[in-house]
């Protein structure tokens, strides 16, 4: 019983599959939806709230949440992904940015879930998009874009030479394009220039904190091996290996891929 009531609570979501087959809900908080990956701890969590709000018991004169076994859990978040996997409409999860015919949504990262559409015409802040976003655990919001700035402003915290930044600009810029290829940064420079500083400060300008789940104390392992850059090819340089290593994470518990070179012509 305790995991039919779990999977009612389910049943009450937006359900739909991603192209490979993954279960998903969208929940409808205010003036928009907010995705989740069914086998995802978020949305466990958010599950076992909506019980505790449905099911209580009274403990003397105190009405308190109740909770489903653990077993009753596990049985009714399947059976919410075979619902989402077997009925729901299929639709491709995008992470910070995703696009539709003619325009590109990003994803501010923040907690009412706004999002800059942007158009051959120019772009708003909207308060939903027309792409299914989810949100990875190390994700960090976006400042609310303003109008009337200029990139340029960036050469006063970036350690760029003023006649190359146009390529530096042009590298931020096709972060933002929901397909690629994408140009690779290459920064060269003395040591101690400040070139891991540069490219650090580029990757949080677009994508605030992203690897900054992955920082242990010492336990961080990155590997590289057999990297090949080919002319208008891309490149995806090491795997982040958290502590204790584990199975492969799912796409919201994982950091987006970086570029972090720019080789027009084979260069590795």
């Amino acid at each position: 019983m305790q995991a039919t009531k779990v999977m009612a609570i389910g049943f009450g979501f937006r359900l739909w599959r991603s192209p490979d087959r993954e279960g998903y809900a969208s929940i409808k908080i205010g003036d928009h939806y907010e995705n989740y990956r069914i086998q995802s701890s978020a949305f466990e969590t958010l599950v076992l709230a909506k019980y505790g709000e449905r099911h209580q018991g009274k403990i003397g004169n105190e009405w308190y949440p109740q909770i489903p076994s653990d077993a009753a859990l596990k049985a009714g978040m399947k059976g919410i992904a075979s619902r989402a996997v077997h009925r729901g409409q299929e639709f491709e999860p995008a992470v910070r940015v995703g696009g539709t015919p003619g325009v590109v949504w990003l994803d501010l990262g923040r907690d009412d879930w706004r999002v800059v559409k942007i158009t051959r015409e120019g772009w708003n802040v909207v308060p939903a998009a027309e792409v299914a976003f989810i949100r990875t655990n190390s994700m960090r919001p976006l400042p609310i874009p303003v109008r009337g700035g200029n990139v340029r402003s960036l050469l006063r915290v970036m350690n760029v030479r003023e006649e190359d930044f146009v390529l530096m600009a042009g590298w931020l810029l096709q972060t933002i394009n929901p397909k690629g290829p994408y140009a690779i940064l290459y920064l060269n420079g003395l040591s101690e220039a400040g070139k891991s500083t540069v490219s650090k400060l580029a990757l949080r300008t677009v994508d605030p904190d992203a690897l900054n789940r992955h920082r242990g104390k010492g336990q961080q392992k990155v590997t590289v091996e057999h990297v090949h850059v080919h002319a208008g090819g891309q490149a995806v340089v090491g795997m982040v290996e958290g502590p204790g290593g584990g199975d492969r994470p799912k796409l919201e518990d994982q950091p987006r891929a970086k570029q972090i070179a720019h080789a027009p012509q084979p260069a590795v």
